[in-house]
């Protein structure tokens, strides 16, 4: 039994029960060595300690990478949405100022995308067989596409580069009336 208080040996507060005596050459010092088989239960060992941390710093790797990733993409997807707003912009603009013609255009918005548009009319479909309409029948990418008289028709197609080397490239048709130089060339 290790003592709980010390006192002089022999005496009732020294730790011993009532007519247990205790002689002196008996006691020994504690050591402040503890015991190895006596083991605290309230503690954690240094390898336990070290084990806790190495998770702690992989579950921290993995979460930073994943946000980065996030990060990452957010920027890709902001970029895409700003092209594609600038290339339908520009699209949008094109045949309001002058009459659309054959022409390969090309630029730098102010954030330094650069884009190129090119615009070809179209061909213009052959006289009607029947008369009985103003519109006629014209094949284009494998469809059957009427045009009405007096319209002339062009392809505007963009190219947007964005982003560390990406393009983006939108198409779209537009009418206006037809020039009298014949197809705006």
């Amino acid at each position: 039994m290790i003592p709980t208080s010390f006192g002089k040996i022999g005496t009732r507060d020294s730790g011993l029960g009532t007519g247990e005596k205790r002689s002196h050459a008996g006691t020994l010092p504690q050591s402040p060595v503890p015991n190895p088989q006596f083991r605290l239960s309230g503690g954690f060992t240094l390898i336990e300690v070290l084990a806790a941390i190495a998770l702690v710093a992989i579950a921290f790797a993995i979460a930073l990478s994943a946000f980065g990733g996030a990060a990452h993409n957010a920027a890709r997807s902001a970029a895409l949405d700003t092209a594609v707003e600038r290339a339908r912009t520009l699209l949008a603009e094109q045949g309001l100022t002058e009459p659309l013609k054959n022409e390969t255009l090309s630029g730098k918005f102010d954030d330094g995308m650069g884009w190129t548009l090119d615009i070809h009319a179209l061909p213009a479909p052959a006289a009607p067989s029947t008369g009985t309409g103003d519109s006629a029948p014209l094949p284009q990418g494998g469809a059957m596409m009427a045009q009405a008289a007096g319209i002339d028709l062009y392809q505007l197609d963009i190219a947007v580069q964005y982003g560390g080397g990406r393009t983006l490239r939108l198409s779209t048709q537009r009418a206006q009336a037809a020039s009298t130089a014949g197809n705006g060339e």
